[in-house]
């Protein structure tokens, strides 16, 4: 009876410490149309090397959208008619123009925005049900995609 009483208590000890383990994660946030809004870097049971790691892990993410205030929102997707689109600008980063492109490639829609505009409607009405892709441009020259489903 001894020997199995240490065979489950080394056991029990190994799938303890196997848990341990620091773990690392990426966490998203979403608004309620499904965007994604915040992106936070998560560690489980980290000591503090290991928090020094992730902090170098975030420098990464440095040039990310939602690191430099930009934001694109397109809502609701999937959409039947209307596409709502609004984008946060600053002094440094604003919309110019937005395309809209079907998936073989043609350029289905083209606007050009001044600088102090923050939303505006694209109507989808008289076009097909099928994936669209939506491409905001940036006065820096950087643009966001965001996939558009009409049904």
């Amino acid at each position: 009876m001894r020997p199995t009483l240490n065979l489950f208590s080394t056991l029990l000890f190994l799938l303890t410490a196997a848990n341990c383990i620091a773990q690392q994660q990426v966490s998203f946030t979403y608004d309620v149309s499904g965007n994604q809004i915040e992106r936070k870097l998560v560690c489980v049971n980290c000591s503090i090397l290991a928090v020094k790691d992730v902090l170098k892990d975030i420098k990464l993410f440095k040039n990310d959208s939602l690191l430099t205030g930009r934001h694109f929102l397109t809502y609701p997707n999937p959409l039947k008619e209307v596409l709502h689109v609004k984008w946060s600008s600053t002094d440094q980063s604003f919309i110019i123009a937005i395309d809209v492109f079907a998936l073989n490639g043609v350029r289905i829609y083209h606007k050009n925005y001044a600088s102090n505009q923050t939303e505006t409607d694209i109507s989808f009405l008289n076009l097909n049900a099928g994936m669209y892709v939506l491409r905001g441009i940036y006065n820096d020259g950087k643009q966001e995609n965001v996939e558009i489903l009409k049904q």
